[in-house]
């Protein structure tokens, strides 16, 4: 078993480390995902991206696609979201969020505050291979 020596700064504890971007257009790539439940019990699809051009090249945005069910209020974010990453996203579709590793998409992004803490949030997205449509 390794030990590990480490400096560290306890008033840092629960403090976002990630950087906010300045709001706008990003081109962003798949870099990961983790799967999670929401209080309603529908699967939720945590997405990580990273800013892949410009001068925040490398910054990290996370971006929770919850899959809500087909007639409910905001199945339309996750249409959206699955044609963003190139998906099939019409009719009854299964979801492999390994395939969604690499893809690039374009993204509108903004900064928000949630529970005290500001945080960089993907309000828009559209495939790389689509005309942006915002």
């Amino acid at each position: 078993m390794s030990i590990y020596t480490l400096e560290c700064n306890a008033e840092e504890a629960n403090v976002n480390t990630f950087p906010l971007l300045t709001p706008g257009e990003y081109k962003l790539q798949v870099m990961d995902f983790k799967e999670k439940t929401s209080l309603k019990d529908q699967p939720i699809i945590n997405i990580q991206f990273a800013v892949i051009e410009g001068e925040s090249k490398g910054t990290w945005v996370f971006h929770n696609m919850t899959l809500i069910p087909k007639g409910q209020k905001g199945h339309g974010f996750v249409v959206r979201d699955l044609k963003a990453l190139d998906q099939p996203h019409d009719g009854t579709v299964q979801i492999n969020p390994d395939n969604f590793i690499g893809k690039q998409v374009i993204a509108t992004v903004n900064v928000e505050e949630y529970k005290g803490k500001k945080r960089n949030v993907v309000e828009n997205m559209a495939s790389t291979n689509d005309e942006i449509p915002f």
